[in-house]
C-alpha cells in the first residue's frame, strides 16, 4: 500500500484523542501540543489521517482540530469508529453455537447500535469542507451482518476492540483508493 516514494509518519499514544486537547492525561495533552505546535510548524503533507476510539468528542474542539489540520494537508480523512465486542472476537468466534454465522455475532455482541451512534455524530462533524469522512462501520457492516473474519478466516479483531493485520488490511484495500487517489493502472 505504501510505494516505494512514499513516506508514512505516525503521531500516536495508546488512549490519546488526536486533537487538541486542554485537558486529560498529561502524557496525551503533552503530545497534542507538541503535534499540533512544533511538529506541524513549518510541515505540510499531502495526507493527513485521524483515527481513535471516538467516543465523548466536543463538536467544538474537534472541529478547530480539523482546521488547524487541514492548514498543514492536502486532504484530510477523518476514520470513523471500527466494530467493538463486549469481549474478545476470537473467543466469540470458538464459541459459536452450530450453524450460527460468524457475521451475525455483532448482534449480542457487541455495542453496534452506540458505535453507529457515535458514526453519526462524528461524521455530523466533518461538515468542513475539504474533509474526508470514512465510515469504517459501513466497511465492516451491511444489511446481512458484520464482517467477524476474512476471508482466509482470520478474525477481524485479536481482542474486542483492536483489529488484527489482517482485519486492518482488509478495510485498507477497500478505503485505499479514496485515501491516496490513486488511478487504477
Amino acid at each position: 500500500m505504501i510505494k516505494d516514494d512514499e513516506t508514512l509518519t505516525q503521531v500516536t499514544a495508546s488512549g490519546c484523542m488526536p486533537l487538541v486537547l486542554s485537558k486529560g492525561a498529561k502524557r496525551c495533552t503533552g503530545l497534542n501540543t507538541w503535534a499540533y505546535g512544533s511538529f506541524l510548524n513549518g510541515k505540510h503533507f499531502n495526507r493527513i489521517i485521524l483515527s481513535a476510539n471516538w467516543r465523548i468528542v466536543r463538536k467544538d474542539n474537534f472541529q478547530n482540530s480539523l482546521k488547524i489540520l487541514l492548514k498543514h494537508t492536502d486532504k484530510l480523512i477523518v476514520l470513523g469508529p471500527s466494530l467493538e465486542y463486549k469481549q474478545s472476537l476470537p473467543r466469540l468466534l470458538v464459541n459459536l453455537k452450530e450453524n450460527e454465522e460468524s457475521s451475525q455475532i455483532y448482534k449480542t455482541a457487541s455495542a453496534y447500535n452506540n458505535l453507529l451512534l457515535f458514526d453519526k455524530a462524528i461524521q455530523s462533524y466533518v461538515n468542513i469542507d475539504d474533509v474526508c469522512y470514512i465510515s469504517t462501520l459501513n466497511i465492516e457492516c451491511t444489511k446481512h451482518g458484520c464482517q467477524s473474519v476474512t476471508k482466509d478466516g482470520t478474525p477481524m479483531n485479536f481482542d474486542n476492540g483492536h483489529l488484527t493485520h489482517e482485519g486492518a488490511q482488509y478495510i485498507l484495500k477497500q478505503i485505499e483508493d479514496e485515501i491516496f487517489d490513486r488511478r487504477k493502472d
